[in-house]
């Protein structure tokens, strides 16, 4: 019979082979089942503990990306405040200027008997001229 030490270093595929070639209950069957134990809980410790620092390095990243998240979210919030300032002065800056009055959007006649067409200015649309009457069609 082996001593115990020879068997320990064996791998437990080999081991588990030894195993058949004993007869069940003796005692070198007992010491290879005793050591196929021991071996597989050696095994599953190392697979526990390499579980837990993959979970912690896990959570450690998680634990970073929603500290990015969580800035991402307040400078997004802030840019969305901005943007509505922005749109509330430019509004409010709207309101006090004075509406084009009805003179503005007449064109320069000379303008509309020499082309009969023209592209008006200040509206954007087109003024047409019909028997020395004029047109003015805002683009919508």
């Amino acid at each position: 019979m082996p001593h115990p030490s020879e068997d320990f270093g064996k791998p437990i595929e080999q081991l588990i082979t030894e195993v058949v070639s004993h007869k069940p209950g003796s005692i070198g069957a007992e010491r290879l089942h005793a050591l196929i134990r021991y071996k597989t809980a050696q095994e599953v410790e190392v697979a526990v503990r390499e579980l837990k620092d993959a979970t912690e390095a896990n959570a450690a990243a998680s634990a970073t990306l929603g500290r990015r998240v969580f800035w991402l979210n307040v400078v997004l919030t802030a840019a969305t405040v901005l943007a509505a300032l922005v749109a509330l002065a430019t509004f409010l800056r709207d309101l006090d200027e004075p509406a084009e009055r009805p003179g503005d959007l007449e064109p320069d006649s000379a303008a509309i008997h020499e082309l009969g067409r023209v592209v008006h200015p200040k509206s954007g649309g087109d003024v047409v001229v019909h028997g020395g009457q004029f047109e003015v069609h805002l683009l919508t």
